[in-house]
């Protein structure tokens, strides 16, 4: 099996201090988010969908319990490596796109009778029934897909994905960001943007259930009938 794991491998589109633009992993990015001066994609989607998958793991680590602990963060103008490298070192398998049994952001060995080609989860390319105004490839038209490539795409499919209606193996709904705006607010580095984007779980605005968690952090896996319902809440 191939292996294209997100916390290694350089797959996040960065841009430098210097205005180079580079492509790191997960542990990287967060790592050094003081010295990145922030992520984009030439797709918009993409961009603000790797600054929620960055926001979770930040948040899931660092979530400030109060305005005192939110400057304390601020201050240090870093997050701390090794709480960071202790988290990956823990969920280092489940960050894999290609993992057999839990691959990052999909379902294991799932089977559908109609397929459609990989690009449809780019949502500026006309695929299936995603028509576009400017886009004029076609589904038979199928480049290979790097692995970088596709793990952007999945992440934005996930934030982004409009509802694929009912069909005889699921019913799906709209992604967590589909409907409403979008607002990042961003400072002078990755760090300050993640930091001024934290939420403060305390304000009664967010609710709060004692067995939320990220995705990959659940030992069940999600199935026909099963997890779907607790899975719609998680990032």
């Amino acid at each position: 099996m191939p292996a294209f794991n997100l916390i290694d491998e350089p797959w996040i589109p960065c841009v430098m201090p210097n205005g180079e633009a580079r492509e790191i992993g997960l542990r990287d990015a967060l790592n050094s988010a003081h010295q990145v001066r922030e992520v984009f994609d030439s797709s918009p989607l993409v961009t603000a969908a790797l600054h929620r998958l960055l926001l979770s793991i930040v948040q899931r680590n660092f979530a400030p319990g109060s305005l005192v602990e939110w400057k304390a963060l601020w201050s240090t103008g870093r997050l701390d490596d090794v709480k960071l490298n202790d988290y990956f070192i823990r969920w280092h398998a489940r960050f894999d796109l290609f993992h057999a049994e839990r691959p990052f952001y999909q379902q294991a060995k799932f089977k559908a009778k109609k397929t459609t080609p990989l690009k449809r989860l780019g949502w500026e390319f006309a695929a299936g029934n995603n028509a576009t105004l400017f886009d004029h490839s076609w589904d038979e038209d199928r480049p290979a897909i790097p692995p970088a490539t596709a793990a952007r795409w999945v992440i934005a499919t996930q934030t982004f994905a409009a509802s694929a209606g009912k069909s005889e193996t699921l019913h799906t709904k709209d992604s967590p960001w589909t409907r409403g705006a979008v607002i990042l607010m961003q400072g002078n580095n990755l760090f300050e943007t993640l930091a001024l984007n934290l939420l403060s779980l305390l304000k009664p605005d967010f609710p709060s259930f004692a067995d939320d968690c990220l995705v990959w952090e659940l030992e069940e896996t999600w199935n026909r009938g099963g997890l779907a319902s607790s899975v719609t809440r998680r990032a």
